[in-house]
């Protein structure tokens, strides 16, 4: 049986030629290991969780937000001067609802939740 060589032939062959050693450069043991770092569940130590909804303060760089969880603290950030800060006095607002409805209030459990503050029946007009 007779080979015949055809342009196309020798073409393939010497691409694979060439291109055969990169098929082994896939790192090192230490590259791995940075690599690693950046996967999933070793990255979630290294963020806060950003599961906060910001409301905008008018047409302006200021928000808004109610940090998670069970606590209910309001927080105003300024984007534009990178600030963040409570958004009112919580505990002097505790004492007056406090005062006012005859019932103790905690400043991280007052009785309202952002929820029901950006509901339709709450929206200026």
């Amino acid at each position: 049986m007779k080979t015949i060589l055809r342009p196309g032939n020798l073409i393939v062959a010497g691409f694979l030629m060439l291109t055969g050693g990169l098929a082994h450069a896939q790192g090192t043991r230490a590259d791995y290991e940075r690599a690693q770092q950046f996967l999933g569940q070793n990255l979630e130590k290294l963020f806060r969780p950003a599961d906060i909804v910001p409301h905008w303060v008018g047409e302006n760089d200021q928000f808004w937000y109610r940090k998670p969880g069970a606590e209910k603290e309001f927080v105003l950030v300024d984007a534009a001067k990178n600030t963040r800060g409570p958004a009112f006095d919580h505990a002097r607002l505790a004492a007056t609802l406090s005062i006012s409805a005859g019932k103790a209030f905690r400043p991280t459990r007052l009785p309202f939740d952002y929820d029901e503050i950006n509901s339709p029946l709450h929206q200026p007009n």
